[in-house]
């Protein structure tokens, strides 16, 4: 009913190729970020609020708990703590220094529910010695770092969470998480996770799920 529009002449049929070419690639580079932001996989680990010092094994060990928020599994995941302070050089300068702390066990084949990582502190650890005064005039900051490999995307992840000496839970414990069906599956009971329980207290039965 209105006719037919065309560009006439070279200058409209060139500005009409450039519109044409131009409105292509933007479609493409917009689906392209689109599918690339939404199509990345993200570690979803839950880190707990504090850091227990306690005894495991009858030796002084600390203690960093986190769970797989997904209902996937992230295999050959692995853990590092670095420990933050403030020191003094000998010429009297100020560094902020990162000493590793060596766990018991630094990664594991498959992270599915939940996982403490334990560091012994012995005399090779730069926790030996140290309290809470002593990390607290350092500035001390714990520093965690996961990484592994997404089961579903098969793509690395990574998740990171750091805490203060203030943060730092002196003899106290994890509460215990993981329960048991009738049918006898373990789940995770996340109302538990962050909940601590003094050294001293009587330990409790495992929970089972309701």
């Amino acid at each position: 009913g209105y006719g037919a529009m065309s560009p006439a002449g070279m200058d409209a049929n060139t500005i009409v190729t450039l519109e044409a070419i131009v409105g292509l690639l933007y479609q493409a580079l917009v689906t392209g970020l689109a599918f690339a932001k939404f199509a990345r996989p993200t570690a979803r680990v839950m880190f707990t609020d504090k850091v227990c010092i306690t005894t495991h094994e009858g030796k002084r060990a600390l203690m960093v708990r986190m769970a797989n928020e997904r209902a996937n599994q992230v295999v050959e995941a692995t853990l590092s703590l670095t420990l933050l302070v403030d020191t003094v050089t000998s010429e009297g300068g100020h560094m902020r220094k990162l000493r590793e702390l060596k766990l018991v066990r630094p990664s594991t084949p498959v992270f599915s529910l939940s996982w403490t990582a334990i560091h012994l502190i012995d005399e090779e650890s730069p926790l030996h010695g140290e309290t809470r005064e002593s990390l607290e005039a350092k500035s001390a900051q714990l520093l965690a770092t996961f990484v592994g490999t997404d089961d579903t995307f098969n793509q690395v992840v990574h998740a990171r969470s750091a805490w203060s000496v203030d943060d730092f839970a002196w003899d106290h414990h994890y509460a215990d998480i993981i329960l048991f069906r009738e049918d006898g599956e373990r789940v995770v009971d996340y109302r538990r996770f962050h909940q601590l329980v003094p050294d001293d207290a009587p330990r409790e039965a495992r929970p089972r799920a309701s």
